[in-house]
Parts: C-alpha cells; sequence; structure tokens
C-alpha cells in the first residue's frame, strides 16, 4: 500500500498519473458505548481503504489472466495478416505500427495512494460523553476543501473521501466542501466520490440486521470484531432510541444513556467481515468506473 506520507516529494512525483486515485480516510474520536473504542469511526474506513488496495490488485491480476486468455483463443494467423496489413500501411506512411494503443488505453491499472487520515470529524448527538471531541461545521467544510484542493494542485484527478462517521452534519460539511471546489475555475475536472462505508453497510439493516440497529449496534460491533477485536470490551448494553417526533433536543444523551442505538450483543466477526467485504468489493468497482470513465 502506497502511503502519502512516505513518499519522498520525488516518489510522489513520479507515481502520480491520470490513473492515480487519492483516498482520503476520514474518521471520528466518539463514544460508540463502554464496549467499543473512541476511534471506532476512524478503525473502520481506514480498514477498506486497505481492503480496497488489496482488491484492485486482485482486479488487475485478474484482467491479466482474461487478456491472456482472449489473447489464447484469437486466430494466430488472422492477427498475422492484420499485423502486416497495420506494417505496410504505417511504412507507406512514415510511421510506426500501432499495435493498438488505444485499445490498450482503458485497461490500464487504477493506482492508489492513500493520504494521511483525519481522525477528528463533526460529533453531535453524542458529544456530551466523555471521550467524544468534534470540529465546527465550518472548520470541517474549510478543511477538507483545502486539502482536496491540494489534492488537486498536485494533479491527482481522482480523489476518494471515505468518512468512517455518518453524522449528517458532519457528511453535508464534506460534500459541500467537494461541491465548492468543483465549482472553482480550473478544478471542475476532478473527480471526486464523497461517502460513508454506512452508505454501503446500511443497506443491510432490515436484512442481515435489525432495521432499528444504528450507533454502536450490532452492524458496528460486527465490524469491528473483524477489525480489531482486542478492543473490543464486552457486547455493550442494548438500548431503544426513543426521540420525540421531529424534535430538537438539547441533552440527546438523556435518550440513550448507554450510548448505544440497538442491540450490540448478536454481533460476531464473521458478521462484520461481510459487510466490510460488501463495502471494499462496491467501492472498488466504483473507483475503477470512475478512473475509466471520460
Amino acid at each position: 500500500m502506497v502511503l502519502m506520507e512516505e513518499m519522498t516529494s520525488r516518489e510522489f512525483d513520479l507515481y502520480r498519473d491520470e490513473n492515480t486515485v487519492v483516498m482520503l480516510p476520514i474518521g471520528a474520536l466518539e463514544e460508540h458505548g463502554d464496549h467499543l473504542p473512541l476511534s471506532t469511526d476512524t478503525y473502520q474506513p481506514v480498514h477498506i481503504v486497505q481492503g480496497v488496495v488489496k482488491k484492485l490488485e486482485i482486479m488487475k491480476k485478474q484482467d491479466v489472466v482474461k487478456k491472456q486468455e482472449i489473447m489464447k483463443k484469437q486466430d494466430v494467423v488472422k492477427k498475422q495478416e492484420i499485423m502486416k496489413k497495420l506494417e505496410v500501411k504505417n511504412n507507406q506512411e512514415g510511421g510506426k505500427v500501432d499495435g493498438g494503443q488505444d485499445q490498450e488505453k482503458g485497461n490500464e491499472a487504477v493506482k492508489v495512494i492513500v493520504a494521511p487520515t483525519l481522525g477528528y470529524g463533526m460529533i453531535q448527538s453524542t458529544l456530551k460523553f466523555p471521550g467524544s471531541i468534534t470540529l465546527s461545521f465550518d472548520t470541517l467544510r474549510s478543511l477538507i476543501f483545502e486539502v482536496l484542493k491540494g489534492f488537486g494542485d498536485n494533479d491527482l484527478r481522482n480523489i476518494v473521501v471515505i468518512s468512517g462517521h455518518a453524522g449528517r452534519s458532519h457528511m453535508m460539511a464534506i460534500r459541500l466542501a467537494a461541491h465548492e471546489l468543483l465549482k472553482l475555475e480550473g478544478y471542475d475536472h476532478l473527480k471526486i466520490i464523497v461517502l460513508s462505508d454506512y452508505d454501503i453497510a446500511y443497506d443491510q439493516l432490515g436484512k442481515e440486521f435489525p432495521s432499528t440497529d444504528g450507533h454502536g449496534g450490532e452492524l458496528e460491533t460486527s465490524r469491528i470484531l473483524a477489525i480489531r477485536p482486542d478492543l473490543v470490551k464486552g457486547k455493550g448494553v442494548p438500548t431503544e432510541l426513543v426521540l420525540p417526533p421531529y424534535r430538537i433536543v438539547a441533552n440527546p444523551q438523556d435518550h440513550f444513556p448507554s450510548g448505544i442505538w440497538g442491540d450490540p450483543t448478536p454481533a460476531t466477526a464473521e458478521k462484520g467481515k461481510m459487510v466490510n467485504d460488501r463495502i471494499v468489493n462496491e467501492l472498488s468497482q466504483l473507483i475503477v468506473d470512475m478512473v475509466q470513465e471520460d
């Protein structure tokens, strides 16, 4: 895995090209009950980024094997005849045999640079629990804007921002930063993906996990069991979150004193791995599609 902070300036310069993707993991320092660590929302996107890098390498190898199989099935005689015709044509024009360069252009491998992880985000409903630390909306938006702009200034055209914290205001600040950058003259050519890994993970609610599951519940606990089981302390306390409809409350923690939304007790590492793998697979394909689009 290529970590941006470990590269020299020259290494970075030689590595980047039009197929390079920079991935920025964003987390948070936030309570997740008495059983999960404060950096739960940071461990998850970092793990996903690591998985995406591995998955893209596998996809690259599979693509090479597929090309080799196709080549074996081709009629060798026809290929030789085509090459001879191209050679005659190009010699007459004073050029060289192209050899299908345009055909290969879209098949170049995606390369990933992983940017340093941002371990802070915007916290609201859990802010009054011990250990939760927040950035303001404007600070987060400005910070992400400057970082994304820096990527663009360094000719990194494909950008993926993945957040392990899925709070609405937190994600809104990140998305707004990306929108503002793309509106700037000279930056509208950038391709940017912004998502929380829970945008994909929550597809499992009502299927593999209860529809009422949430913060520090079965799904999130399962994911951490699969990523850092050494940091999981006990099973957590089942808690039903009940908030007055449409109300903005001053002390939301009073409605879930355990710091949990849902029942984490049925969580398993196997369930967590299933969710993590699904996120890795889906995000990897999204990245390949983004890089290859015109």
